[in-house]
């Protein structure tokens, strides 16, 4: 299985980031299988070694050993989003 660059990891980060803002149903998934979400971006299964957490920003404790990414705000639906 390849092993993502630095620089593919960031702009994986990005897109699930810029989904997320978007999509409440790919957000959920994001808070709650973390693995998931990114392999549905990357379109292939991953290997992550890290355990990744993604949070809301008002977001829970976490446990030591974790990377925690930050979800930007969840943008609501207005007439300009059509």
């Amino acid at each position: 299985m390849k092993t993502l660059s630095y620089r593919e990891k960031q702009n994986l980060i990005k897109d699930v980031s810029r989904r997320a803002i978007l999509d409440q149903d790919f957000r959920k998934l994001c808070l709650t299988d973390s693995n998931t979400a990114l392999e549905t971006v990357l379109g292939r299964k991953l290997h992550c070694p890290e355990k990744l957490t993604f949070l809301e920003e008002d977001g829970v404790e976490i446990e030591k050993g974790e990377f925690v990414i930050v979800l930007p705000a969840f943008l609501k639906k207005t007439w300009l989003s059509d």
